[in-house]
């Protein structure tokens, strides 16, 4: 569970001051604790990114043909984009980013 920090033990105060040392770390690490109102909010949010982040590709000068066709996306829906990018940390864009590029590799290979 945790390595001793002292191989003279210290008594009882320092196994708890260690237990609540260990605490701590572990909600550091792990401190991905949402209410659900905040996982509903940023699954909502997910989404957006994912549909704004796809439209970044389409237009005229898109590289997939069949996403010429589809309409470019709006200095209004960039701000959105670059709003939601404002209010979650990296790690969390990155998941969303991944999330919007699997979605666009798998309708690559639909329309290929």
């Amino acid at each position: 569970f945790l390595p001793p920090q002292s191989a003279s033990g210290g008594g009882a105060a320092a196994r708890w001051a260690s237990v609540r040392r260990f605490v701590r770390l572990r909600r550091r690490i792990h401190g991905n604790a949402y209410v659900l109102a905040e996982a509903v909010a940023m699954r909502s949010d997910c989404k957006e990114y994912v549909r704004l982040y796809k439209k970044k590709f389409n237009g005229p000068e898109s590289g997939v043909e069949w996403r010429k066709v589809l309409a470019p996306l709006t200095q209004g829906e960039a701000r959105k984009l670059d709003d939601i990018e404002i209010v979650y940390p990296a790690d969390k864009l990155v998941n969303f980013r991944l999330m919007a590029n699997a979605e666009m590799k798998t309708e690559a290979a639909l329309n290929g």
